[in-house]
């Protein structure tokens, strides 16, 4: 991995798995990484208007779960679209989904990597490889 700043957002209701994401985010030396979290879709989309209106770096990597209350992960992908077309962000959805019609609407609404959870070094590794590149 390159020697650079990478802005992740990490989309999740569970305590536990973004705790984890962190922790492997963290044990990255060779990149230094932004951090921020939401607890679901509509969390998120509040803390990038936050973002977007004090010109916060934007997320350059976006882990999203699928199966949240209030906005789910489709629901933010789509509100996303709409609303930051004009961003270079990589959504990566990441579920413990089974499901092939979750990964085909996740590929229908544009997204390219979709990871099972639990989330490893080296998933992560591979879904933010392009961002490094």
């Amino acid at each position: 991995m390159d020697e650079r700043k990478l802005n992740i957002m990490v989309i999740d209701d569970d305590v536990v798995v973004r705790f984890i994401n962190k922790t492997i985010i963290n044990s990255f030396t060779e990149v230094h990484f932004s951090y921020r979290e939401a607890v679901n879709g509509q969390n998120a989309i509040q803390i990038l208007q936050e973002m977007t209106s004090t010109g916060e770096e934007f997320p350059d990597v976006i882990l999203l779960d699928l199966n949240m209350p209030v906005l789910d992960g489709f629901g933010f992908i789509q509100k996303f679209n709409e609303t930051y077309v004009h961003k270079k962000t990589e959504i990566v959805i990441v579920t413990s989904s089974e499901n092939q019609m979750d990964k085909e609407r996740g590929h229908q609404l544009g997204v390219h990597k979709i990871v099972s959870k639990p989330m490893t070094r080296e998933k992560l590794t591979d879904a933010i490889s392009n961002c490094l590149n």
